[in-house]
């Protein structure tokens, strides 16, 4: 066997080898979502409603794209049960393209029957 060959063997092992790890990958995190490991079996946090209050407010903005939001670290939170609210601000473009901080006030409830975020109330300032 030339040396040619026995390139061509063992890349053609490394490709064998690779493709059987990718396959094994994919079937354990197929098994892991069908064990309750995946997002549909948790319950939503703080970070869910945020997220939620963010893409709420972004329906409100002219340039939704532009809107850079605090971390939660950074944002005054607080839940009552299934309901969470925020005192935050988004730092946007306005229609003229100027960026300009507009704070809120946004409480959202979860409402697990339709598994999606309901608006309770947004206020801007």
């Amino acid at each position: 066997m030339s040396e040619t060959e026995g390139a061509k063997d063992q890349s053609t092992q490394l490709i064998i080898g690779l493709i059987g790890l990718f396959v094994a990958t994919c079937i354990c995190c197929g098994l892991w979502g069908d064990m309750g490991g995946g997002d549909g079996d948790r319950e939503p946090d703080e970070l869910d409603a945020y997220l939620a209050c963010q893409g709420f407010m972004n329906d409100r903005l002219r340039a939704p794209a532009t809107a850079k939001y605090p971390l939660l670290t950074s944002v005054d939170w607080a839940r009552e049960s299934n309901v969470w609210g925020f005192e935050a601000y988004v730092d946007a473009e306005n229609a003229f393209g100027a960026k300009l901080r507009t704070r809120f006030n946004c409480r959202v409830r979860w409402d697990a029957g339709a598994e999606l975020w309901r608006l309770e109330n947004l206020e801007t300032y």
